[in-house]
């Protein structure tokens, strides 16, 4: 009797640990500068503001072309108990001399993350070709824009930008 409340514990416990580790990928592709950068992107993670005035932290792994995440802090993200969330991540560009660090929050909203596909574009407003061509983000060095299935948002820019297909 003992035996099989312990084994019905040990198979609760398992099915319960293998429930929470079941991973959530979302199609996510980050561009930056015009470049999708393989290994630069860390520090990934997903800052939820609840409801109740508190904040949570989720870290999220990154590759291009995918966000993953538990399963269990997905549903939490998508539930009524957050109010608002953002992308921070950070970008290590590599240059001649040295690299340069960037740190980027981008808000995103629920159904965002609901698309067969999301790509994010990013715009470093320090550059001289993006600091001609947009108006950066509040108190930021940069902007964005995105794309999914079914649509787009795209800055107002500055100047025309040039097309490709001339």
């Amino acid at each position: 009797m003992k035996q099989s409340i312990a084994t019905i514990i040990f198979i609760f416990c398992v099915s319960f640990n293998l429930q929470a580790q079941v991973k959530k990928d979302i199609d996510f592709i980050i561009s930056i500068d015009e470049k999708l950068p393989i290994s630069s992107i860390h520090k990934t993670k997903i800052i939820a503001n609840m409801k109740d005035g508190s904040e949570k932290i989720i870290n999220i792994d990154y590759s291009p072309g995918s966000l993953g995440m538990n399963s269990v802090d997905f549903d939490k993200l998508l539930s009524s108990e957050v109010k608002s969330f953002w992308l921070k991540f950070n970008y290590t560009e590599i240059c001649k001399k040295n690299n340069i660090e960037h740190t980027y929050e981008i808000e995103l909203k629920k159904g965002w993350l609901k698309h067969y596909y999301f790509v994010l574009k990013v715009y470093n407003t320090d550059k001289k070709k993006y600091k001609k061509l947009f108006t950066p983000l509040l108190g930021k060095n940069y902007t964005y824009e995105y794309y999914y299935p079914g649509g787009q948002v795209l800055r107002v820019t500055k100047k025309k930008r040039k097309e490709c297909c001339k």
